[in-house]
């Protein structure tokens, strides 16, 4: 935004393909004014706008997640000027108005996700961000064709958190991989019992192959009776 006052000695303004104005003369607004070059009565003050697509950088800052974890996020929208005399009457800095407007969209969106929420589609946090915004820009004379997390980062503490609980899940999942296999080896335990309390014949041939294990063979043979004969 610039401005130009038309005094005695200079009273002509040009304004490029680029550039729309509004002119201001005792403290009423006048008429708009496109491209070309003008000859403007004394006293009458021109705010020139670029209307232009341009990016709006929102620093970062920190929000707190759902589940409590800090993150420092920054965003970047698109802007440019929709209606060139709410532009200049409707704020004296439509910039700043879309500057909050994100800040607090970006609070909203954070601070209803989970940290795993966050960092899985920013794409989707990225949309949800445009129609608040929009809405904001419409009643100062811009317009926002693209709001987009720029830069997402957890803080030192939050890692150091972070990497706390994945080593606590990796250990619960070695517990649990060890409990099975205990559970598994208990069930293949019974399971044996039970069979060869149904068949001793195979208790006996499971201790025969047994390092170390003993056979007995009975070698008695069995002699026939002795046949007595009467006299």
């Amino acid at each position: 935004m610039r401005e130009f006052t038309a005094g005695l000695l200079t009273r002509r303004v040009t304004l490029d393909p680029w550039e729309r104005a509004v002119t201001h003369r005792d403290g009423v607004v006048g008429r708009d004014l496109g491209p070309g070059r003008y000859r403007l009565p004394r006293r009458t003050r021109v705010v020139i706008l670029d209307v232009r697509s341009r990016q709006l950088v929102v620093n970062a800052q920190e929000i707190l997640t759902t589940d409590a974890v800090s993150v420092r996020v920054s965003a970047v929208a698109e802007v440019s000027v929709a209606d060139v005399r709410a532009a200049v009457t409707a704020s004296p800095d439509s910039d700043a108005v879309v500057y909050q407007a994100i800040q607090m969209a970006l609070r909203e969106a954070i601070t209803t996700r989970t940290l795993t929420e966050v960092l899985a589609d920013r794409a989707a946090m990225s949309s949800a961000l445009l129609t608040p915004v929009q809405s904001a820009a419409t009643r100062v004379g811009l317009d926002v064709s693209m709001v987009a997390v720029r830069d997402l980062t957890v803080t030192q503490d939050a890692r150091a958190v972070l990497a706390e609980v994945a080593l606590e899940a990796q250990r619960s999942k070695a517990v649990l991989e060890r409990a099975r296999a205990e559970v598994a080896a208990t069930r293949a335990m019974a399971n044996a019992a039970r069979i060869l309390a149904d068949n001793p014949a195979l208790l006996q041939l499971r201790m025969a192959q047994s390092p170390g294990a003993t056979v007995v063979v009975n070698t008695a043979i069995a002699q026939p009776a002795s046949t007595v004969q009467a006299g």
